[in-house]
């Protein structure tokens, strides 16, 4: 450990059959992290995932464009994980707004997943969100969307139909 030859202390921490799951979660996490310094983060990410250092591993996850992981990763953590939203915006980041809204939601932040939905143009998800979490910004939403149906051909019974499902 003094001399930082983490590779040995897993070994040690094997042959001996010690049980220091701290010592070995950290052995871990500095092999994630010379692998990544190496542009290794395949190898990195299962390490990181060995120690449940959940923030290397969603920085992993992103860099290898792993995006399933990061989604994975949301039903990993508690609610209200600080980790949370910054998965969610790397989420949003490629495109995933169900996965993204997801997030926001176990954050606790609902006007985020509502505002990630829209943002990607996932009006049907954002308009669900509000309705369901009571969200007051409900109005403009709908009638953003309702204008966004009437462009569109056989939008006006869309239209309606969604104001109807809003009462």
């Amino acid at each position: 450990v003094k001399i930082g030859d983490w590779f040995r202390v897993v070994k040690l921490l094997d042959d001996t059959g010690s049980a220091d799951d701290k010592l070995r979660a950290r052995a871990h996490v500095e092999l994630g992290h010379y692998y990544a310094d190496r542009g290794q983060d395949e190898r990195a990410l299962a390490y990181f995932s060995l120690a449940h250092a959940y923030p290397d591993v969603a920085a992993a996850a992103y860099r290898l464009g792993n995006f399933d992981t990061l989604a994975d990763l949301v039903s990993s953590l508690p609610d209200r994980d600080p980790l949370l939203p910054s998965i969610a915006a790397q989420l949003v980041s490629v495109g995933m707004a169900d996965e993204a809204a997801a997030a926001y939601v176990k954050a606790g932040n609902v006007k985020a997943a509502v505002d990630a939905c829209v943002a990607l143009q996932r009006w049907d998800a954002a308009v669900q969100l509000a309705a369901s979490a009571s969200f007051a910004g409900i109005g403009p939403l709908l009638a953003t969307y309702a204008d966004k149906l009437l462009t569109q051909p056989g939008g006006r019974l869309k239209a309606v139909e969604l104001y109807r499902q809003a009462g």
